[in-house]
């Protein structure tokens, strides 16, 4: 590509860069903009022509976006939930909590990603609650209000909708109390907008208030078919048809006139309700928290970017039924665990390993992670004071060499690209998609993570797993955008050095499913030369699952994690070419 043509793509990417910053959805366009620019010169290790210029203007931009903050949110799930300040959730047809407000944690008691209780529920409404949530909204049920009944005491009333995401089968169900305060300028609106009356105005009040229209008239002091008369007169003005219909509307219009929340980073609690933070000697937080049985043998596990830990149910019924108790490390710079920005990647994550292994005194225990964490496991596996008996990788983590960099989708090798080699670039390109994240909730950014991943887009559109990914997403990324390009810097390095150091077994689950559905990511002869570094390194290909492989077979691999923590693991090694029937 020549000279003009450089500096056109230059240009357009600056141009791009600060449209970005009011137009989110140019961010793929800006992406695509780098590909064109890397792809001129190939993927190989180079400097960047035109990077001073570039520079200069990201330096520009990066100042803007400290100035300009966060963006508001348009995930119809927070919209639903998060743009009110009374409790509201919202739940997926098993009821496992998909979204959930500040409020909402409080009064139901529950996290986001974990399976709610209708105690709050009046008993009489449980029965109807479980069917809507069920249908999903089908069967045209489209609105109902249910009674509550709080741990208190207290009554009152919650309205339930569903709420459907592009791309997600079925719908989800919202459920919102229906105690916000009437606004101030509620009634003014009311009389202005609809031509309401100041009586039919006060008797809208008292139906928000109440939902009940015998409360109504005994609160005007008149007879119910008095108050029924002046309601339909209400429902003309309106232009609804019916009780639900004009509460809606109410509920609707209170909302518009509350108070705009005020933007937050992704929130994010331990769905397990067990973390535990320690404070390492230079002051940085360190998170875990554990899953299984609670007295049972000790393993460990190492979450992966976009993976977390909360899995389908079978995976921890698994480990309690065997009897691990799994600790889940939270790596730095994710959830609740800080970074040290001035280590390497490699360094600051393999230390918090053999710091919480020290600091818990594990000893002689199974380890497993996921996609690059397997690096920094590994690292910490072949050193003198190994703290593992055995150690399980799952997903991909070998480095990214040219030939398999040519293999990964577009979207992902640019960014790669960017981390490896201009950083200062990334950094605002990840500014960007971070502000998209935030805008757009976490969907945007499973979205792009496995649109090019046939098999994975479609776990990630199961209802069941979208508040699991969600959870997963919030865990990741609740402290920025620096830990993908930290999980990126990861991948660098190979892996094989402390392979063939290791003294225990190594035994690598691997999706047996294509990840870009055009041929084997790794080739045959590759995972020949990893067996052949260590006679204790293992291979199994896992049918019917690919990247996402602790959602797609959630089971298996709670099995294999108990069957090292127990030393029944790596005795009898399968080999990529003897995988056993799964």
């Amino acid at each position: 590509m020549d000279k003009d043509s450089l500096d056109s793509i230059d240009l357009q990417i600056v141009a791009e860069s600060y449209r970005v910053v009011s137009d989110i959805g140019a961010w793929d366009s800006l992406v695509a903009t780098w590909d064109r620019k890397i792809s001129a010169a190939g993927f190989g290790d180079y400097q960047l022509a035109g990077a001073t210029h570039l520079k200069q203007q990201y330096s520009i931009l990066r100042s803007l976006l400290d100035k300009i903050g966060l963006p508001s949110a348009s995930d119809p799930l927070d919209q639903a939930v998060g743009s009110v300040s009374e409790p509201a959730m919202a739940l997926s047809e098993k009821l496992r909590v998909v979204s959930i407000n500040r409020t909402g944690r409080e009064a139901f008691g529950v996290e986001q990603g974990q399976i709610v209780d209708l105690e709050w529920l009046n008993p009489d409404y449980r029965k109807a609650m479980r069917e809507f949530v069920g249908t999903s909204g089908r069967n045209n049920q489209h609105y109902r209000i249910m009674k509550t009944l709080w741990r208190d005491g207290r009554e009152g009333f919650a309205e339930v909708f569903p709420v459907s995401l592009p791309g997600i089968a079925g719908s989800f169900t919202v459920v919102r109390e229906l105690t916000m305060k009437w606004p101030a300028r509620m009634d003014t609106v009311l009389v202005e907008a609809f031509g309401l009356t100041q009586a039919e105005s006060e008797i809208a009040r008292l139906l928000f208030a109440h939902i009940d229209i015998a409360k109504v008239a005994q609160t005007r002091n008149v007879s119910v078919r008095t108050a029924r008369l002046q309601l339909s007169h209400i429902y003309a003005k309106t232009e609804t048809s019916s009780q639900v219909e004009l509460v809606r509307m109410l509920v609707l219009l209170a909302t518009r006139l509350a108070e705009e929340r005020q933007n937050e980073r992704l929130h994010w609690t331990d769905p397990l309700g067990r973390e535990t933070i320690l404070v390492r000697p230079d002051g940085r937080r360190l998170a875990y928290t554990w899953m299984g049985s609670e007295h049972g043998k000790p393993a460990l596990f190492v979450p992966g970017v976009v993976n977390g830990y909360l899995y389908p149910e079978e995976f921890e019924t698994t480990l309690k039924a065997r009897g691990v108790k799994l600790y889940v490390l939270t790596r730095p710079g994710c959830g609740n665990s800080d970074p040290d920005p001035q280590l390497p990647a490699l360094q600051d994550h393999a230390d918090s390993i053999a710091y919480l292994c020290r600091a818990l005194d594990l000893r002689g225990i199974a380890a497993a992670s996921i996609h690059a964490a397997v690096i920094p496991l590994t690292e910490v596996a072949a050193r003198p004071d190994n703290p593992f008996s055995t150690v399980l990788g799952l997903g991909r983590f070998l480095h990214m060499t040219p030939e398999r960099f040519a293999k990964v989708a577009n979207l992902p090798r640019t960014l790669l690209w960017l981390a490896y080699n201009a950083p200062w670039a990334a950094d605002i390109v990840g500014r960007h998609a971070w502000r998209a994240l935030i805008q757009n909730d976490v969907d945007w950014y499973i979205q792009r993570a496995y649109g090019d991943m046939p098999f994975d887009a479609a776990t990630t559109r199961r209802p069941e797993i979208t508040p699991l990914m969600r959870n997963a997403c919030a865990y990741t990324f609740r402290q920025g955008h620096e830990i993908f390009f930290e999980d990126a810097r990861l991948r660098r390095t190979d892996i094989s050095p402390y392979l063939q150091q290791l003294k225990v077994p190594f035994h690598w689950l691997l999706g047996a499913v294509d990840v870009y559905d055009r041929g084997r990511f790794y080739e045959t002869q590759e995972l020949q030369q990893i067996e052949r570094l260590n006679p204790l390194i293992s291979i199994e290909h896992v049918q019917g699952a690919s990247e996402l492989l602790p959602y797609q077979k959630p089971a298996l691999v709670a099995t294999r994690i108990a069957d090292a923590a127990l030393g029944r693991a790596g005795k009898e090694p399968c080999s990529s070419h003897r995988a056993p029937p799964i």
